[in-house]
């Protein structure tokens, strides 16, 4: 059945794939290619609790502009088509979702036009995440027991201000807070000089720890470089041009 269904969108994307103008040299990304994207991020992703095993219920497929913009006539229809294939896969396979299954198309114009990049997260109907943090145990396969941090009404803060002198306050209800240009990232930067995955902010007993996520331009946390460290009140982090921050309580 997952094969019937890649193949019935295949004769979609034949047709799409005309309306490139200029394609980049090497193959273009086909739909068993997106299908077999969603599908090993999907296992490789999850995790073991008491009695069920859960995968990811959030998918952000990240595309180069010129694929992404020629299969937008379709999108709806392409990404209905992929969700059904996940659906199968996990009932096939025993596999839980612990909320609705979404994928949104989004673009990258980092990636080439044969590339795709998937992201995944664990999100519950009410919009909180799933707590992945590293410190829990590892079991056999990949998998790892998880557990939710619960949000209280003293959580931290960050006041932003984005490089084009905008700014935005976030409250740290979420146990991870990912920080960057990526879609994926609960605080979005536009400023240039960050990377897709610039930093996370992860919450802990002690407090709450910032760390670079390898990124080009570095994360500065009072004007010092930084790789990891705990957050102070009244904190200022950099990245790029853009200024945040940090209130311990909101």
């Amino acid at each position: 059945m997952v094969r019937q269904v890649i193949n019935t969108i295949a004769g979609m994307w034949d047709a799409i794939l005309l309306r490139i103008a200029h394609p980049a040299k090497g193959r273009l990304v086909e739909p068993i290619d997106l299908g077999k994207a969603l599908l090993r991020t999907m296992e490789s992703r999850r995790k073991v609790s008491i009695s069920k095993v859960y995968v990811p219920n959030e998918y952000t497929i990240l595309l180069h502009p010129n694929p992404a913009a020629a299969v937008r006539s379709l999108e709806h229809t392409l990404l209905e088509e992929l969700k059904g294939v996940l659906l199968e896969k996990a009932e096939r396979g025993s596999l839980s979702f612990i909320g609705p299954v979404q994928i949104v198309l989004a673009t990258d114009d980092q990636l080439t036009p044969s590339e795709i990049h998937v992201e995944a997260a664990f999100r519950e109907p009410d919009g909180g995440y799933w707590d992945e943090s590293s410190d829990v145990p590892s079991l056999e396969g990949g998998t790892r027991i998880f557990r939710v941090l619960e949000s209280d009404n003293h959580s931290g803060r960050l006041i932003v201000t984005h490089h084009n002198g905008t700014c935005a306050e976030h409250s740290l209800t979420r146990s991870l807070t990912k920080i960057g240009r990526g879609p994926q990232c609960s605080i979005q930067l536009s400023d240039p000089k960050a990377s897709r995955l610039h930093a996370t902010i992860r919450r802990h007993q002690q407090g709450y720890v910032i760390k670079d996520n390898n990124s080009t331009n570095g994360t500065f946390v009072n004007g010092s470089a930084i790789s990891e460290t705990v957050l102070a009140p009244d904190d200022v982090i950099q990245i790029g041009n853009s200024i945040i921050e940090f209130h311990p309580h909101g």
